[in-house]
């Protein structure tokens, strides 16, 4: 059955309203990355683990510190958008999530803290942990760089 034309015309007109209002909302809830990658661009990054052994025990979680530093033709790279991710292994980042999201500073350094596993989460054997980090760009290419670190169990609990 056909709706009558009142109707119609209500239901065309409120969707019309939404999709006015939905066109004026702000949508700035993440900040863009400053890195433009271009054809010129020269980017190296270097990402470092300070410690990169964990040493695992029954109370308290070891941390590292994850950095990476970006830099654009030897000019360290200011607001770059680094992604640091747990690739694989017992871990996970300060604040208990397995992806992390950082801008650098002046000196172009992103950074993370990771949080080791306890005892319990690790078994009887050393393991370790892959943690990555990606650099957000304005273009589809993928700046991307990995760290091990090895897990040790502590002699006693």
């Amino acid at each position: 059955m056909a709706k009558p034309p009142k109707a119609r015309l209500l239901v065309l007109g409120l969707g019309l309203a939404l999709m006015i209002g939905a066109a004026a909302c702000e949508r700035n809830l993440a900040k863009e990355s400053s890195v433009l990658a271009t054809a010129t661009a020269q980017f190296t990054f270097e990402l470092t683990a300070s410690p990169n052994i964990l040493l695992v025990n029954e109370l308290k979680r070891d941390t590292s510190l994850i950095k990476l530093v970006v830099k654009d033709g030897g000019v360290p790279v200011k607001d770059a958008v680094v992604y640091f991710t747990v690739v694989s292994g017992p871990a996970m980042f300060s604040d208990y999530t397995y992806r992390f999201a950082a801008g650098s500073n002046e000196n172009g350094i992103a950074a993370a803290t990771l949080l080791g596993p306890l005892w319990a989460e690790i078994g009887n054997y050393d393991t370790s942990v892959i943690v990555s980090a990606e650099v957000e760009t304005t273009t589809p290419q993928s700046y991307y760089k990995e760290v091990s670190l090895k897990v040790l169990r502590a002699a006693t609990k």
